[in-house]
């Protein structure tokens, strides 16, 4: 079975690490980019089975970046992981994200998510 392929996009070298550590133990492959731009271009060119955003980033911030996104990847399943969800609520409603994960994350959540959302995306028609 070819692992699942995960973007995560967070400003935070610490963060950036800490979830590939833990999403790599669990046998998906993990790229990662600091801004939101970079997380519009790579989603938008490479395949991937998930994205996990944070909102506040440089360049282009995680809504922007999610809005951008979906103009190409409707589906793309999207889990939102910040401390500042409660400030964006409703563009997260619009923008349909699959999961919301308030920082700090206790990386048993991020794996359940992760494992959950992945295998809802499956079922889709």
């Amino acid at each position: 079975m070819t692992p699942k392929r995960i973007l995560v996009a967070d400003d935070d070298p610490f963060i950036l690490d800490l979830y590939r550590t833990a999403l790599e133990g669990h046998q998906y492959e993990i790229e990662s980019v600091t801004d939101g731009q970079e997380a519009f271009l790579a989603a938008t060119s490479k395949p991937f089975d998930l994205v996990i955003m944070d909102i506040i980033m440089p360049n282009m911030n995680g809504i922007d970046s999610i809005r951008a996104i979906r103009k190409k990847h409707p589906q793309l399943p999207i889990i939102i992981s910040s401390s500042f969800h409660d400030q964006f609520s409703e563009a997260l409603t619009e923008l349909k994200v699959q999961c919301i994960l308030v920082k700090p994350v206790m990386i048993t959540q991020l794996v359940r998510s992760v494992r959950d959302v992945i295998q809802a995306s499956e079922k889709k028609p």
